[in-house]
């Protein structure tokens, strides 16, 4: 009976981590997402740089945080986001961010090099965006 408990808990936990891993798409994927294949793989031996420099932005490039209602009172509205060249609202990112399969190097902020903004009133949530300059200093600190 141990035995069966043992092996049943391990396929669980197996189980668990594969769904886990599944809804996460690696930094990798995220890339390969943004640049396509073809230009992924010639990047990997002609530019391996942009490849690392991407990954990271894709990962640690912003954070979503919600903060208290007076903090999120005194952030600027982020003025303008891109989805893949077309506008979107910051409810729309906000809620974008929260799925499954999230890529935030289908986003660009026109004018916008680093900064907190606000998104979302409905639950006080936020955007760190980081400046290209910290992205470089991650990549290179690896």
């Amino acid at each position: 009976m141990k035995q069966i408990t043992t092996c049943a808990l391990l396929l669980f936990t197996f189980f668990i981590s594969i769904q886990l891993n599944a809804q996460s798409p690696s930094a990798d994927q995220l890339v390969k997402e943004f640049l396509g294949d073809q230009k992924y793989q010639s990047s990997i031996s002609d530019n391996p740089g942009l490849i690392e420099y991407l990954k990271i932005k894709s990962t640690e490039g912003y954070k979503i945080d919600t903060v208290a209602i007076v903090k999120f009172n005194q952030l600027p509205v982020l003025p303008q986001i891109l989805y893949m060249k077309n506008e979107i609202t910051p409810s729309e990112f906000a809620a974008a961010a929260k799925a499954d399969g999230f890529n935030f190097l289908l986003y660009s902020f026109p004018g916008i090099e680093k900064g907190v903004f606000r998104l979302d009133a409905s639950d006080n949530t936020i955007i760190v965006i980081q400046s290209n300059e910290y992205i470089n200093k991650q990549v290179r600190n690896r």
